[in-house]
């Protein structure tokens, strides 16, 4: 008796699986570095810094935990990465030339600003995560260069470092706190404007005099003078003699 033609491998994979059988496990896929930090790029963006697990990552990628710990250590390691990753987004620094190197600092401060902004969360997680990635190390090393480039004693060039690091993340951080305000609409300023100016002109006369200037400077604006205030600062102390041997002080 003829019975027919047979059923293939292909056929067999195209027929559901009964709802009374436990389905077949597919097998275990490899994951990669850079897959862990786009989906923990994902989760950050989507639910914020706080939000940010292993756990959040690895249901964002449909794995266990585990699985991510053969190519990350813990979350420090993955906040670590995803600085790393952001940085490595950013223009290529510019070589020193010492006559236009205040120009050259501004510049790389717009630029990392403007690479944090696009990654709502991402300023968050670099104020307290250390430059240990190589991207980070590449632009550290390019700042120090730049700075040592205007004159700027090695202590100097040092803190500096440090500080407009800190200005430029902190000012991308309450961009971030701003939009995600609930309620801080495009009306929110002029809403603290008309606020401002309806205060007891005998108790608070500077604030409802300058209503307006303290409330209507946009975000760029704001950030500019920062860097002018900043950029002069540092001007007034190339080769001034003494700094250069500043040491630490304790704590």
């Amino acid at each position: 008796m003829d019975e027919g033609p047979g059923i293939s491998r292909s056929d067999e994979r195209a027929v559901p699986t009964p709802p009374w059988r436990t389905p077949p496990r597919a097998g275990r896929r490899r994951i990669t570095r850079d897959e862990i930090i786009d989906a923990a790029l994902t989760v950050l963006e989507r639910d914020g810094a706080d939000a940010l697990t292993t756990r959040a990552v690895a249901q964002q990628m449909r794995t266990g935990p585990a699985s991510l710990y053969a190519h990350v250590a813990g979350k420090d390691e993955l906040l670590e990465l995803l600085v790393d990753r952001v940085i490595g987004e950013m223009p290529e620094p510019p070589q020193p030339r010492p006559p236009v190197w205040a120009d050259q600092l501004r510049q790389m401060c717009r630029d990392t600003r403007a690479a944090l902004l696009v990654h709502p969360g991402i300023a968050a997680v670099a104020l307290g995560t250390p430059p240990g990635g190589p991207h980070a190390l590449h632009r550290t090393e390019c700042l120090l260069a730049v700075l040592r480039a205007g004159g700027l004693p090695d202590r100097v060039a040092a803190l500096a470092l440090d500080l407009f690091s800190q200005y430029v993340v902190a000012s991308a951080f309450e961009a971030d706190l701003r939009r995600r305000a609930s309620g801080a609409g495009p009306e929110w300023p002029a809403e603290l404007e008309r606020y401002f100016s309806s205060l007891s002109r005998d108790r608070f006369p500077h604030t409802v005099q300058l209503a307006a200037q303290l409330t209507r400077p946009a975000e760029d604006e704001r950030f500019e003078f920062g860097l002018d205030v900043l950029i002069a600062g540092l001007h007034s102390l190339t080769d001034v003699p003494g700094l250069g041997d500043l040491t630490p002080g304790p704590g």
